[in-house]
């Protein structure tokens, strides 16, 4: 049998179904771990949804782990709770973890790893990442001063030091902080009794501060890890935002009056004291407005909190035994069809966002769950994490691709998908300086993807559409249709004669997922395919379906080609429409289509006629 390296202590109240993915990430560790529940008079059945586990706990983890569950008969708040687990706690090294926390296999032996690589070190803390993927605040902190809880207050942490070091550079290994999050925190058994553990005066919040500081006046270090990350969901359990709140500014004020000399309290300390008292009367009006009935029936906003999505979320804690397809443009009219269509689940789908707001996890028609993390996750994570990124769908333009290779080259893609344009060549000649833009942003991007799959030896398909249409978000077609249904006709330039061939956003979808079924090709590095639609048709034609498929009839207005571009010029002007140009107007009459044949021979691709 393993020896026993770590204990971990979880104090629950009420967590729900939270517990149960706590406890089973938990029980996936890597190592042999000693599992403490003390629940504190929970009402829910956050205990019952964990009795399965218990049951077989043993053969769920495969290492020798154990779990005991401590009832307490009210509730006791967070640092006694800790302190009632500790005495039974057998290990050296002992991690404090909330029950909304998820940690991955590696975590508690990375931890216990930086506690027994120095004696001196009282505490490591782990790098702590919210849902939405993003750091969470008080995972690194400073110590509290007035200066510093003015700056945290008023959210001026981009511009001075503030308490929370999140708008700092992550280090690219341990570093000596003055505290951290008690969310995911390990402790040496030995220095955590000298220190007189838990502050048993602190119910909920600034516990976490208090340890840190008491290891600190004792000699001991205090270190943030960032090579180890954990999930936190943060707020789950069922009590009020106000019961939270008024603990969390008790727990400040009991914070400054154990830790600052009261034979120097000053009118800085009073100062500080006052602004914290303030600050929670400031919140909780603030809280109090928004959830008043007049507030929510202007707003048509409710204050009831969503159910737990645990039941079918879960971080997208990587397996190493599923390949990684990282898609990244997935906010777009080919990404929306390509989730849905997603229908393998012997792979993890993770997109890339520069969107704070998305949805942390979308679940497809067939059961295909698809986690959405910000690009400051993927700069953040610990590369043990995420590991490596089996393929790449980038739906993005790729000169926004061109800028994310320097946090994927961390990953290392086995094989890349990429969208570019048939602008590149369309445009080429056009006389528009917006058009030369687009055309030198193309070639920049694709110049530099194709520079990184020589380097790296990764296989590229670059997909060239023309005209997407399909979905939203596309320009050119939703453009001719908003114009239509306003006015109830279209300027046309000449007889309109110029050959098109537009591309269903679906076929385009559909192709990404016929590259990743067909046999790893072998050869160039970097294979470039034109990906136009199933029918060719003129410009005139194109617009006439459009008619039809809004029940228009059909009606031309011929512009000459200054009034054209005196039309466009004033468009150019309104919310949306810079897309336009001048050279829109003169590729009226000219042929832009391009041959599929070699997508059909290489992934059998097959796109559809026009249907608007």
């Amino acid at each position: 049998m393993s020896v026993l390296k770590a204990s971990i202590i979880v104090v629950n109240y009420n967590s729900g179904l939270y517990l149960r993915r706590c406890v089973e990430s938990v029980l996936a560790s890597d190592i042999p771990v000693q599992l403490i529940i003390v629940d504190n008079a929970s009402s829910d059945d956050s205990l019952q949804s964990i009795s399965a586990i218990v049951e077989r706990s043993g053969a769920l983890s495969g290492k020798a782990s154990e779990i005991t569950i401590i009832r307490n008969e009210r509730n006791h708040g967070f640092s006694k709770g800790v302190n009632i687990g500790f005495e039974i706690a057998m290990a050296d090294y002992v991690l404090l973890l909330n029950p909304d926390c998820v940690v991955f296999p590696r975590t508690v032996r990375s931890l216990s790893d930086e506690l027994i690589s120095d004696s001196n070190i009282g505490v490591v803390g782990a790098l702590v990442f919210n849902e939405d993927g993003s750091e969470q605040r008080g995972c690194r902190r400073n110590e509290p001063t007035l200066r510093r809880s003015i700056v945290t207050s008023f959210k001026l942490g981009k511009w001075y030091e503030g308490i929370d070091q999140t708008y700092q550079s992550m280090p690219s290994s341990p570093v000596e902080v003055d505290a951290v999050s008690g969310a995911a925190m390990m402790v040496n058994r030995r220095h955590f009794e000298s220190v007189g553990q838990m502050d048993e005066d602190y119910f909920l919040h600034c516990e976490d501060l208090d340890i840190c500081r008491k290891m600190r006046d004792a000699g001991h270090t205090v270190v943030f890890c960032p090579t180890v990350s954990v999930f936190h969901y943060q707020g789950v359990s069922e009590v009020s935002s106000f019961f939270v709140e008024r603990h969390k500014h008790r727990g400040m004020v009991t914070y400054y009056q154990k830790h600052h000399d009261k034979g120097q309290r000053s009118v800085l300390y009073r100062g500080t004291i006052l602004m914290v008292t303030a600050h929670f009367l400031f919140t909780s009006l603030i809280r109090l407005i928004k959830g008043s009935a007049v507030v929510r029936r202007i707003t048509g906003k409710s204050t009831k909190k969503a159910d737990s999505p645990c039941s079918v979320s879960t971080p997208p804690l990587v397996r190493q035994d599923k390949p990684l397809v990282l898609i990244s443009g997935a906010n777009s009219d080919v990404g929306d069809f390509l989730l849905e269509r997603l229908d393998n689940d012997n792979c993890q789908y993770i997109a890339l966002t520069r969107d704070q707001r998305r949805c942390y996890q979308v679940t497809n028609k067939h059961g295909i769950h698809v986690h959405w993390l910000p690009l400051s996750y993927f700069q953040k994570v610990p590369q043990a994490d995420f590991g490596e990124v089996h393929r790449w769908i980038s739906l993005a333009p790729i000169w926004v691709t061109s800028g994310l290779i320097k946090v994927l080259d961390r990953f290392k893609p086995k094989q890349i998908i990429a969208f570019s344009s048939t602008s590149i060549e369309g445009k080429k000649s056009s006389e528009s300086s917006s058009d030369q833009v687009i055309v030198n942003r193309l070639v920049q991007g694709e110049q530099t993807l194709s520079a990184f799959a020589e380097s790296e030896e990764v296989p590229v398909d670059l997909l060239r559409p023309t005209l997407i249409y399909g979905g939203p978000r596309n320009q050119n077609i939703n453009f001719i249709r908003r114009f239509i249904r306003c006015f109830r006709f279209f300027p046309i330039l000449g007889e309109g004669k110029g050959e098109r061939q537009p591309v269903h956003a679906d076929d385009l979808a559909k192709a990404c997922l016929l590259i990743c079924a067909r046999d790893h090709r072998t050869g160039k590095r970097l294979e470039t395919y034109d990906m136009g639609g199933g029918e060719i048709l003129s410009y005139k034609e194109m617009v006439v379906r459009v008619f039809q498929s809004e029940d228009i009839k059909p009606r031309f207005w011929k512009m000459s080609p200054s009034l054209v571009s005196f039309g466009i010029s004033v468009l150019r002007l309104l919310p949306g429409l810079r897309f336009l140009s001048k050279g829109m107007a003169q590729r009226i009459s000219s042929n832009l289509t391009y041959s599929v044949d070699k997508a059909k021979d290489d992934f059998a691709y097959q796109p559809r006629r026009f249907e608007p």
